[in-house]
């Protein structure tokens, strides 16, 4: 039900129906933002915890490398959240008089500090849990018939782009005054962005995925279906592709594209963005993700013709053990 018809009129704000819906949606992103950095804040202090715990002699460098990065990502999450309330309360409440509401003070209003700061950790954070995605692409494709540089070299591109678009976008609002209008070209600037940003999580999301699923298609057809699940679940492919992010980025590219405002999305990928790494990193800290070592593992196959008895290098979404599988037809392919 719309409680805004219960209102009369005479209290309703002299603005159109379009600015309304627009400062509903922004209000509604605010608060799922804030959800998700709930999430964000539980899934940081779980990662914490186990990196903690797990170090030893052989993963305390990358052990304590992990914990600076998470503490990173989560400071600027922090930033961010305190960015978007503040300046959300600057425009709902301490300039809710200017003419035209919320929207027009966010299209007009573009130096304050609180709004630099929630935008500028926007782009920083981007950086960082891109950056997070694209390595976890690289280690998947390690030993691949084709080069894992050369796979991940349109998304390396992409990323490098990123980086630029990010640089140009906060360098604008460092150097730009208060002028109607100009936000219109910072806009384009943010829009293209975070188009950059989602077409690599995409793209990324679409590489890790396609890699799994072949290991769980081969890994069954040597051993069955219920094996091949056991090592490559749904659960498993879904955190290591950063799905969760490539689905918001979906949805923050397709109100982009049909000319919506997007607040909902806008307001909300930053912390999913974080959300999606912190769970990347849980399971590289409890050691079930893929690595390097893993796979030079799994390469291993030793096949005992005497006894029809083939040690198969199983998949276990990165971890992998040496399983002794009986009267089975020999492994085809590598990898």
């Amino acid at each position: 039900m719309d409680s805004a018809h219960d209102i009369p009129s005479s209290y309703r704000p002299n603005e159109s129906s379009a600015a309304i819906t627009n400062e509903h949606r922004w209000l509604a992103g605010v608060f799922l933002a804030a959800i998700a950095y709930g999430t964000e804040a539980i899934l940081y202090m779980l990662t914490s915890f186990v990196l903690l715990k797990r170090r030893n002699t052989l993963n305390s460098r990358r052990n304590l490398l992990l914990i600076g990065y998470t503490a990173a990502v989560f400071i600027l999450s922090t930033l961010y959240l305190a960015g978007v309330l503040g300046f959300t309360q600057t425009a709902f409440i301490d300039g809710r008089n200017i003419p035209g509401g919320p929207g027009v003070f966010e299209e007009t209003i573009v130096t304050l500090p609180i709004e630099k700061l929630f935008k500028a950790t926007m782009v920083l954070k981007s950086w960082l849990c891109n950056l997070i995605a694209l390595w976890r692409c690289f280690v998947i494709y390690q030993g691949c018939r084709v080069p894992s540089v050369a796979v991940n070299s349109v998304p390396g591109v992409l990323y490098l782009a990123n980086i630029a678009l990010g640089i140009l976008y906060v360098a604008r609002l460092e150097t730009t005054s208060i002028l109607k209008g100009w936000q219109a070209n910072t806009n384009t600037f943010a829009s293209i962005f975070l188009i950059v940003s989602s077409v690599l999580s995409i793209l990324v999301t679409i590489l890790v995925i396609s890699r799994l699923v072949l290991y769980r298609y081969r890994v069954s057809r040597v051993s069955g279906k219920s094996y091949g699940s056991r090592y490559t679940t749904l659960a498993a492919i879904t955190v290591e592709s950063s799905f969760i992010q490539s689905l918001f980025a979906l949805c923050l590219i397709g109100t982009s594209l049909a000319g919506s405002t997007g607040h909902v999305f806008y307001q909300v990928y930053s912390p999913i963005q974080g959300v999606a790494t912190y769970l990347i990193i849980f399971r590289v800290a409890k050691d079930e993700a893929y690595t390097r070592e893993a796979f030079a593992s799994a390469m291993q196959a030793c096949v005992r013709c005497g006894a029809r008895e083939i040690w198969l290098a199983s998949v276990a979404y990165g971890l992998f053990t040496l399983t002794s599988i009986h009267n089975q037809p020999e492994i085809q392919g590598s990898t």
